[in-house]
């Protein structure tokens, strides 16, 4: 599906583009470019509205399995301080919050235990809300915020690491400036498209279709009614860089010039990155040069960094992949392209197999968690590990 920019009109075209195998969703053409006339990039080719609605409801995880359900480390650490940001913005806690994408619960239970008295949200997984409940009490909408009939109209809309997935999201936050009246406050947090040096390997990647820079967001915020209040950049705190932005609502229209030298930077970040995904892409396939050619070997991991890892390296044909293994139960039985998702749990691993780890951000953690696997002389194989 090819996409316009959201917040200029103009029509973007492809820096490149390839075909991906999706979990359990088959293949799609996915690509990405940098608007001529603002510099936003997006994923163009993009996923279809009904494709990307079926992942989120049913197949992606972000709710900790191999973990038990207990959030990760960067996850508390970005609650509390975004916490800081609301509290120094509006001197006290917000009265009422609703968060769009509220996964497993845990921001709004730390919303709650920070004085909120009001806590609601919307979430397009089943498997998620099932965790905020049984974990924290907490219930919420199971659906997409895109296709809701009616908005929430509470004091402080939370989206982080929302807008990044969302088609349109400025007529999102259009939508959450209408229902919040004069007293609103809204706080999001994205991924941030500066300093591709310190992009993670696979930062293309399906489940993000836009891609902000400071100017890029804060100009949406504008355009949607918002009036910037705080903004804070980390650079080393997570997988990769993110900034976060606290407004009000914007007593007037604000007006939202695009920077003149937008649509030139944006383009050369966008070039960067491919390049260094490319170069990515080839080291790994270097690493697996120790392999025997024709080896039998299984994939851990049923996510989006296997889908890059099967368009993006000749793992398929060097070797005879058996199957991909995964922790979460939602997976077991789907397909990545021809390869069946297995349940570890139940799966007879026998002494000899072979097994690389395709995750870059949970490498060290399954590593560990194979530990009597690799006792009884499986060989796991790290692509990122030293």
């Amino acid at each position: 599906m090819a996409r316009p920019c959201f917040l200029c009109g103009t029509t973007v075209l492809p820096a490149s583009q390839s075909r991906w195998a999706l979990p359990g969703l088959g293949a799609c053409d996915l690509g990405f470019g940098a608007c001529s006339g603002c510099g936003l990039v997006l994923q163009t080719p993009a996923a279809t509205r009904d494709l990307l609605r079926r992942y989120y409801a049913e197949h992606a995880v972000y709710t900790s399995p191999g973990r038990q359900g207990e959030p990760h480390p960067r996850k508390r650490r970005g609650i509390t301080r975004l916490l800081h940001m609301i509290e120094h913005a509006l001197g006290r806690a917000p009265t009422s919050a609703f968060q769009v994408g509220c996964s497993d619960g845990y921001s709004l239970d730390r919303l709650r235990q920070a004085g909120t008295a009001r806590v609601a949200g919307i979430d397009p997984s089943p498997a998620s809300a099932q965790v905020a409940r049984e974990r924290y009490g907490i219930e919420y909408l199971i659906g997409s915020i895109e296709e809701c009939s009616e908005v929430d109209p509470a004091e402080l809309w939370v989206m982080t690491h929302v807008l990044e997935h969302l088609l349109d999201p400025l007529q999102v936050l259009r939508r959450a400036r209408e229902a919040q009246g004069a007293d609103g406050w809204i706080v999001v947090e994205v991924p941030l498209f500066e300093k591709p040096e310190l992009f993670a390997p696979g930062y293309l990647s399906f489940e993000h279709v836009n891609y902000f820079d400071e100017g890029s967001l804060t100009r949406m915020l504008e355009l949607a009614g918002y009036q910037i209040v705080g903004i804070d950049k980390e650079f080393e705190d997570d997988i990769y860089p993110v900034v976060a932005v606290i407004a009000r609502a914007a007593p007037a229209e604000v007006k939202a010039n695009a920077e003149p030298a937008g649509a030139a930077r944006g383009l050369a970040r966008l070039e960067q990155t491919l390049q260094r995904e490319k170069d990515h892409w080839k080291r790994t396939s270097k690493r697996l040069d120790n392999l025997e050619s024709g080896r039998k070997i299984y994939i851990w991991g049923a996510g989006i960094h296997t889908s890059q890892l099967l368009a993006f390296t000749d793992i398929a044909s060097r070797f005879q992949l058996q199957g991909i293994f995964d922790s979460s139960p939602s997976r077991w039985g789907i397909t990545l392209g021809e390869y069946a998702c297995l349940n570890p749990n139940t799966f007879a691993i026998q002494p000899g197999d072979c097994i690389v780890i395709s995750s870059y951000a949970s490498e060290a953690e399954i590593f560990a968690a194979l530990g009597e696997w690799r006792a009884a002389g499986v060989d796991v194989v790290r692509l990122y590990a030293d």
